[in-house]
């Protein structure tokens, strides 16, 4: 596997995707972080894996780049000191309410493991400023491949799902620790999904666990016990999305061999943070 580093444009209005040739662009990689700066109308990037030639391993980034659709181009906002280690597989949001981009966890290839680090970015002076370096108690557990997203009425960020162990065979994914692959089943990637839900504030960053052991697919009661929580997964693919004050969030891989997922839930704001599954004719 490789990666690539084109720039492609989506046109909403005729439905076509062109490439463009930006003069300067980001290096190639994949699992990056890209958010939109509705502040300033552009895309702001961070990190991400490089790896250009196949059957070697990736570098790690940790730059970052700024998207101006109007111009088509790229320019480099990477600043010297302080800033997010090169990292992949992170999660990123544009915290509308306090105009900074916000960087979460990640996979840490120096040593092996995930990240629950926080990180802001200001789009004014390019700077980065640690928000939580990951000794702090009340957070999420460190987590590649969440989820991250905005409610920017509320000065809010909801990190939902992602992977917390890379142990292949029995690991700590799940709310309070539980396991989420029964032992001697492996998970196809090695990683173990969590199906927590953290909301954090945005001006005190302050952490709730907002998990509700409710609601969750037939296949996670059969398989797990009688909750309704969207079943655990490595990655999903979550839109702040605000219908009828839900939340909704898609899914995507599981932690355990088996179909993808692919139903929607909701989740309503507190003080009653269940997952009812949301049916197209409800939307």
């Amino acid at each position: 596997m490789v990666s690539f580093g084109d720039t492609w444009e989506w046109d909403p209005g005729t439905h076509s995707w062109s490439q463009l040739q930006p003069t300067a662009s980001p290096g190639v990689r994949h699992d990056l972080g890209l958010v939109w700066d509705s502040s300033r109308n552009k895309a702001v990037l961070f990190g991400g894996m490089q790896k250009d030639t196949a059957g070697v391993d990736g570098i790690p980034m940790q730059d970052t780049w700024e998207w101006d659709p109007t111009a088509g181009t790229w320019t480099e906002r990477t600043t010297q000191g302080n800033k997010p280690s090169p990292r992949y597989a992170h999660s990123m949001a544009f915290a509308g309410a306090i105009k900074k981009a916000i960087v979460f966890g990640g996979w840490d290839i120096s040593t092996g493991g995930s990240l629950d680090d926080l990180w802001e970015w200001d789009p004014v002076s390019g700077s980065w400023t640690a928000r939580w370096d990951g000794t702090e108690t009340n957070t999420p557990l460190p987590r590649m491949y969440a989820s991250l997203v905005s409610d920017d009425a509320k000065a809010r960020l909801e990190l939902m799902a992602g992977a917390t162990s890379s142990n292949m065979y029995y690991g700590t994914g799940g709310m309070g620790g539980i396991p989420i692959s029964p032992p001697g089943m492996p998970s196809p990637y090695g990683w173990q999904g969590t199906r927590e839900v953290w909301e954090i504030d945005t001006t005190t960053y302050a952490c709730q666990d907002r998990s509700a052991p409710s609601n969750t697919p037939l296949r996670a009661r059969i398989m797990l016990w009688r909750t309704t929580r969207p079943q655990g997964r490595p990655t999903s693919s979550a839109e702040s999305i605000r219908c009828k004050t839900l939340l909704m969030i898609c899914g995507s891989g599981t932690a355990r061999p088996g179909p993808r997922l692919s139903r929607m839930f909701g989740l309503p704001p507190a003080p009653t943070p269940d997952w009812p599954t949301i049916q197209p004719g409800n939307l």
